[in-house]
């Protein structure tokens, strides 16, 4: 074994996006660093013991993921393939993998600023995830009808 438990999981994240940068999913590779990755050692009571990734996909990210069933198999498959000679299956064969929405960091006074936020905000948000997105591939979305779009099929349906 050349790695130690302590930086098995970030070595495990690292090379995962590298996976990722090598399939051309640049767009996953983006919201994946700002992911966090972690391994749980599961022993169910009436089965093999086996091992399970978790990931916290950050809050603004998690909605436009959860939309897209390509997106969760690409992440799924990429995940299973880079941990495969590292973790153990489940009695299926399969390796567990759970997305979740990674949870906001605690602010001081953070209800107030949020109440600021709902009280002054004229702004929309729409195209906000593609602007963060576009932003990251230093791209510019659409604008048709001061909204924002990730492209022209988007414009043509709107």
């Amino acid at each position: 074994m050349d790695y130690t438990y302590d930086d098995f999981e970030e070595r495990l994240h690292h090379t995962w996006i590298q996976l990722l940068l090598d399939n051309n999913h640049k767009d996953l590779a983006a919201i994946a660093i700002d992911s966090n990755l972690a391994v749980s050692r599961e022993k169910p009571l009436y089965s093999c013991q086996h091992d399970r990734i978790t990931l916290k996909i950050p809050h603004e990210y998690y909605d436009f993921i959860l939309k897209s069933k390509s997106y969760i198999d690409i992440i799924e498959n990429t995940l299973r393939e880079t941990s495969k000679d590292y973790l153990e299956c489940d009695e299926s064969g399969e390796m567990p993998v759970s997305i979740k929405r990674q949870l906001l960091p605690l602010e001081r006074d953070w209800r107030d600023k949020v109440r600021q936020i709902i009280l002054n905000s004229k702004a929309s948000n729409q195209g906000t995830v593609t602007e963060k997105l576009f932003a990251r591939a230093s791209k510019q979305p659409i604008v048709y009808q001061e909204m924002k779009f990730g492209s022209q099929s988007e414009v043509r349906i709107a």
